[in-house]
């Protein structure tokens, strides 16, 4: 790799990145739309993580309630569909129904209209289950396993974030010159490089890329002069240096 001139390194590094270290730093645009992306994020795997907890807390106070206090009554299976089972039953001359989720061993025997033993509690007939099984709904989970992925990914932006921060902050910049680019059928585009770091060491990175770079071109990355290997091009990072 060829060092660049004085004067090149000069017209393609900006003065805002020759300045005291550590520099003040700002989000740039891309980086307002990720913390806004890991804000929603954020909010909607709480939001998502609460409600099965919610109603973990509300089965389970149920179900205690009908082992404590609850009586039998003899139902009526009126549907079931696949492990679904939904039942009606009378107490004094009142109709009632419910729906539960049934174990595999009874799936293929339940048929409809066949009789089904109900325990619900006197005071509420409404709050029922079938007194032979209380099988949890495993589907009832899926919102809290989507909230753990949309926590991981969280992270992920986070993470990233704070990395392009700190680049930005305490990054030192140099001149790559551009040794392959790719083009995405999704489209984007992405570029290989490398630069030589302060002490003479040349150093490879990758990074995606705006507009359509050449092989060849110079370009500005910052780099931690500790990690070279963790560098980035200065245009795609989610921070700018605060004038």
């Amino acid at each position: 790799m060829d060092s660049s001139t004085p004067s090149a390194e000069a017209s393609i590094i900006p003065s805002e990145l020759t300045g005291q270290l550590p520099r003040r730093t700002r989000l740039a645009k891309n980086g307002i739309q990720s913390a806004v992306v890991f804000a929603i994020l954020l909010a909607l795997a709480v939001a998502l993580c609460i409600r099965p907890g919610m109603n973990a807390m509300r089965e389970t106070q149920t179900k205690d309630a009908l082992l404590r206090d609850g009586i039998e009554a003899i139902g009526q299976v009126d549907h079931t569909a696949g492990h679904y089972l939904n039942y009606s039953f009378t107490v004094d001359g009142r109709p009632y129904a419910g729906h539960a989720f049934m174990p595999d061993q009874l799936q293929a025997s339940m048929q409809d209209y066949d009789p089904v033993r109900i325990r619900y509690l006197p005071s509420n007939p409404a709050i029922n289950s079938p007194a032979d099984w209380q099988e949890s709904n495993p589907l009832a989970w899926i919102p809290f396993f989507a909230s753990v992925v949309l926590v991981l990914i969280s992270v992920i932006v986070l993470t990233g974030m704070r990395i392009d921060r700190r680049l930005v902050a305490e990054g030192a910049p140099a001149v790559a010159v551009i040794t392959k680019r790719n083009d995405h059928l999704r489209g984007g585009i992405t570029i290989e490089y490398e630069f030589r770091t302060e002490d003479g060491r040349v150093t490879n990175g990758n990074s995606s890329c705006d507009g359509l770079p050449e092989i060849g071109e110079s370009i500005c990355i910052l780099y931690l002069p500790w990690k070279p290997r963790r560098n980035q091009t200065y245009s795609s990072l989610w921070y700018r240096v605060a004038q």
